[in-house]
């Protein structure tokens, strides 16, 4: 379930812009906080402590290879 979409640039407006969207998966009877985006905003350094800000909890950051 979709719990919020925005445009990273709101956030970080030195950086590039991205689309975001924050959601909750379910599976095996337990659920995850799942954030996509469409790019990423910022190199993959900071992008786990950005994300952790963002949605105050420690993540786990998992880029997916790009969509052909």
């Amino acid at each position: 379930a979709t719990l919020c979409e925005f445009q990273t640039q709101l956030l970080l407006p030195e950086s590039d812009d991205a689309s975001a969207i924050i959601g909750v998966v379910g599976f095996n009877g337990q659920f995850q906080i799942e954030a996509r985006l469409n790019r990423a905003p910022l190199d993959a350094d900071a992008m786990v402590e950005w994300m952790e800000r963002l949605i105050g909890h420690p993540v786990i950051y998992a880029p997916l290879p790009a969509f052909i």
